[in-house]
């Protein structure tokens, strides 16, 4: 039997059988795996922290036969309790954890989304509407996969872009048929969106509910 050690935050923690837990953890090293959990009760407070949604841990375990990763011991990192004073920002970071559950595939690493994610949840209480962050996670994600080229100029011209379809950008005239279109403001939006490299960069947008949908509704048709 060899032990393992990786890593993670929880995204999902289901009840099975008896004081024990099936959680779902999206790991630095191993992408989204399943833990199974024993004996959590409250005299164990750290088993019961680990398999608590949002926290982050370090976790030991051995692989069996199944899918399930069988978990043996860990420590906690951060609960990130500072997320659960308000409920706009536990509804963000649901929404961050929905995107990963959406997104990443089961033991398929993806270093570079964890750390992202990991610091989205940190930055949520900085932003006065947290569905900016969440967006731009959508879009950054939807980008590093090779899903979206958003870009300031047509694919096809040199004509300044304001509409996307299967993931490419494109002008007015060679927009096809059936793309999101967009405003001139809300293109600038979608660009800062996709390419700021620090939180305070996103800090001062406002983003309309209706941008957000059709954010939602491109993220949703790649996913």
């Amino acid at each position: 039997m060899e032990y393992e050690k990786t890593e993670g935050i929880v995204l999902r923690s289901l009840p099975y059988q008896d004081k024990n837990r099936i959680v779902t953890v999206f790991t630095n090293c191993y992408g989204v795996l399943q833990f199974i959990i024993k004996g959590i009760s409250a005299k164990r407070t750290d088993k019961l922290a680990l398999s608590s949604p949002l926290c982050q841990g370090e976790y030991l375990f051995y692989r069996g036969k199944s899918s399930l990763m069988h978990f043996v011991d860990g420590s906690v990192l951060s609960e990130h309790l500072q997320l659960r004073t308000k409920i706009q920002h536990i509804q963000a970071a649901a929404n961050l954890v929905q995107i990963i559950l959406a997104s990443q595939l089961p033991h398929k690493p993806a270093p570079k989304v964890y750390q992202f994610f990991y610091k989205c949840l940190r930055a949520i209480p900085h932003f006065e509407d947290p569905a900016v962050l969440t967006s731009s996670f959508c879009i950054k994600l939807l980008k590093q996969e090779g899903l979206l080229v958003l870009q300031p100029f047509c694919s096809q011209c040199e004509k300044e872009a304001m509409a996307l379809y299967h993931g490419e950008s494109f002008c007015s005239f060679h927009a096809p048929k059936f793309s999101y279109k967009f405003s001139q403001e809300q293109w600038d939006i979608l660009l800062i969106l996709a390419y700021a490299t620090t939180f305070p960069q996103l800090q001062n947008l406002v983003l309309s509910a209706g941008l957000h949908e059709k954010i939602n509704q491109l993220f949703q048709e790649n996913t």
